[in-house]
């Protein structure tokens, strides 16, 4: 029953999300937006779920629904080569270029310095940021598979790289 249902919920026995049927205060007329309105930065893109799409496909797909540039958070080793060469270096004003650095350095000796080098390289070559993946603090382990912490001291060298040549690191910080 209804009361019942209540009753497990406000006393943290159950969920019952199969009663839930919010009702949104907005009403509108028209919800079909076909683009936007202004020029849009699409700021969290992955060029990698791009299998079967080219540049030129994507760039119209992008003008068709107001999309003034995509910023790439697919750069992983060997991946930022790619995706400079096939979109970015096409489209220069169209796709902006994040590095995605392989974390797992750290175990080497100069591994975090290594990393910031690389990074210093790449921003020289035209990116614009870092995104460091969802595995810090989750999934990422060094070689004694201990959980290798969003703040751990052996990615100190990486992180003033980015501080000392400005450019934004992202990163989930949601996750543990």
């Amino acid at each position: 029953s209804a009361y019942e249902n209540a009753w497990r919920v406000l006393t943290g026995a159950s969920l019952v999300l199969n009663d839930y049927e919010p009702r949104p205060p907005l009403i509108v007329n028209n919800r079909r937006v076909t683009k936007a309105r202004y020029p849009t930065i699409d700021m969290h893109f992955h060029l990698g779920s791009m299998r079967d799409i080219g540049a030129d496909e994507l760039v119209a797909a992008m003008d068709a629904h107001g999309i003034a540039k995509i910023v790439n958070l697919d750069g992983g080793p060997g991946e930022l080569e790619k995706h400079t060469r096939d979109f970015k270096n096409k489209y220069p004003d169209r796709f902006v270029m994040f590095m995605r650095p392989n974390l797992r350095a750290i175990d080497r000796p100069n591994g975090a310095e290594d990393l910031a080098a690389s990074l210093a390289d790449a921003i020289r070559n035209g990116l614009r940021g870092v995104k460091s993946t969802i595995e810090l603090g989750l999934t990422l382990r060094d070689a004694s598979q201990q959980l290798v912490p969003i703040d751990d001291p052996r990615l100190d060298a990486l992180w003033a790289k980015a501080g000392q040549l400005r450019v934004p690191v992202l990163m989930h910080v949601t996750d543990p």
